[in-house]
């Protein structure tokens, strides 16, 4: 069986145009959604619209057999997978994980350094291939499984059909993958040259071609989730459990307790707004004005900060781990929220109008969460 035969092109080929084209409407749905102000554009969606691209620049590079095209696609595709690999991270880490990015990034040199150097190394054509294409494959797997481990955390918070789809899809992208790694081990087992009816041929086309289906199935899934039910592939897999506005007078203006089974987080209201104020007063005058808390660490809580765009109102969001989406989420309710609103926080009355509409903004920014009634 040789590399690449006239059935394995048209094969791949027909799932790589069914990856772009589905790459190719997420990226129109998404740019319509940005231009409407409704969504920002994230490491997941920019993730998976590089992928689409990445795919449909591979067939031509098939049929033109192109190496400039070959060497964008792949780059496009570790730049794609990099890109959600941080997604991921973000869900349920607040800092970076250093080995975690130099080890991918090593993945990644070390597939560009076969295919740019292999011949200097003094490597079969096949051995370049192979490793070439291995670490690209092992790069995918593991951005894959990192990922299905996260999801498969947030599904015992919220089990919900959304979760459930991008768990399965992300499973069956790592074992796609794994496939393509046994074709490549076939390949250069047998120096690139199978013999005919022999178990290393059926074996290699029984990996290639399932491999092919799997992940096909799994990026047109992932394109019908995003689309249809996008809300939930930023669901965090950690709990929300507050919210809470403080005033200029350090007074809670608003709170709002998150249903979340297994917790029942209890306090004063105004006497936490107290204690909190007390805390960024004393750190204001230790160290400055423009000190201020983002983050702080109770052990069981953790509670979010950001002091909001009029400089005198305060964000608060109390949750039982670390996630660099809150922070971000955080950012995000203080581009949206009107300067109006923010000012009439201040008035001896809260109307039941302000209350909704910040209630709201709340479920635009963090559409996951359910409130307690």
């Amino acid at each position: 069986m040789d590399t690449i035969t006239p059935f394995i092109f048209v094969f791949y080929s027909f799932f790589a145009l069914a990856q772009f084209i589905g790459g190719f409407i997420y990226g129109l749905f998404i740019i319509s959604r940005v231009m409407k102000g409704s969504r920002n554009l994230g490491l997941l969606e920019m993730g998976w619209f590089t992928f689409g691209i990445s795919s449909i620049i591979l067939l031509f590079s098939f049929s033109s057999e192109s190496q400039v095209l070959s060497i964008l696609a792949s780059l496009l595709s570790f730049i794609a997978f990099f890109l959600l690999y941080l997604h991921y991270e973000s869900r349920i880490r607040s800092s970076h994980n250093v080995p975690a990015l130099l080890l991918l990034i090593i993945f990644f040199i070390i597939s560009f350094i076969m295919r740019f150097f292999g011949d200097g190394l003094g490597l079969k054509d096949n051995q370049i291939r192979f490793y070439r294409e291995a670490f690209s494959f092992i790069f995918i797997i593991y951005v894959s499984l990192y990922a299905y481990n996260v999801t498969k955390k947030t599904i015992t918070i919220s089990n919900n059909r959304g979760l459930l789809l991008e768990n399965r899809a992300l499973l069956l992208m790592a074992i796609g993958r794994f496939l393509f790694l046994i074709w490549e081990i076939t390949l250069v087992i047998n120096n690139n040259n199978i013999p005919e009816h022999s178990f290393s041929e059926y074996l290699s086309e029984i990996s290639f071609y399932s491999g092919a289906i799997i992940v096909g199935i799994s990026v047109l899934l992932f394109f019908y989730i995003l689309i249809s039910m996008p809300e939930y592939t930023y669901k965090i897999p950690i709990p929300i459990l507050t919210f809470m506005l403080f005033n200029s007078s350090g007074i809670t203006v608003y709170s709002k307790k998150v249903k979340v089974q297994g917790y029942n987080i209890e306090f004063e209201d105004q006497l936490f707004s107290g204690a909190l104020t007390a805390i960024n007063n004393l750190m204001q005058e230790t160290l400055g004005i423009g000190a201020n808390m983002d983050y702080f660490d109770t052990g069981r809580y953790k509670i979010y900060f950001k002091n909001l765009k009029n400089n005198s109102t305060t964000f608060v969001a109390i949750t039982a781990g670390e996630s660099n989406l809150v922070k971000n989420s955080l950012t995000q309710f203080n581009d949206l929220i009107p300067m109006n609103l923010l000012d009439s926080l201040d008035d001896p009355m809260i109307s039941i109008e302000i209350i909704e509409s910040i209630d709201t903004l709340i479920k635009q920014v963090f559409p996951y969460v359910e409130f307690n009634k």
